[in-house]
């Protein structure tokens, strides 16, 4: 009788095992799941910025007959297109920063908890 008990508590324990092995690899997937969508939409924020501030950086040049003579006139310029660069480069900076976080939270999520 002692036998038959401990053989059904070595398969019970091992059922338990399994299921809590299953649990945490079903939980990790749908966690993992969930960050790959921040991740897809800060990589577009981030590359429309520099996209932006490229399309900016490319009107700097055609500037509607504006000549730059001397170091001062392409110092007026530059500040002239700073209100938009400054944005820009803001938001740059938060979308990368974003995502690195949101990436580094992701894979260390489980890490941490289990």
């Amino acid at each position: 009788m002692g036998t038959s008990y401990q053989t059904l508590f070595t398969k019970i324990d091992g059922l338990i095992s399994g299921a809590t092995t299953l649990g945490l690899a079903t939980s990790y997937q749908e966690q993992k799941k969930s960050y790959k969508t921040p991740v897809i939409l800060w990589s577009i924020v981030f590359i429309g910025a520099v996209i932006f501030m490229m399309i900016i950086g490319i009107q700097f040049y055609k500037t509607n007959g504006a000549t730059v003579k001397d170091l001062a006139d392409a110092f007026k310029l530059i500040l002239a297109r700073l209100p938009f660069f400054i944005p820009a480069i803001w938001l740059a900076y938060f979308a990368s920063d974003n995502k690195v976080n949101i990436s580094d939270c992701s894979k260390n999520t489980f890490i941490k908890k289990h």
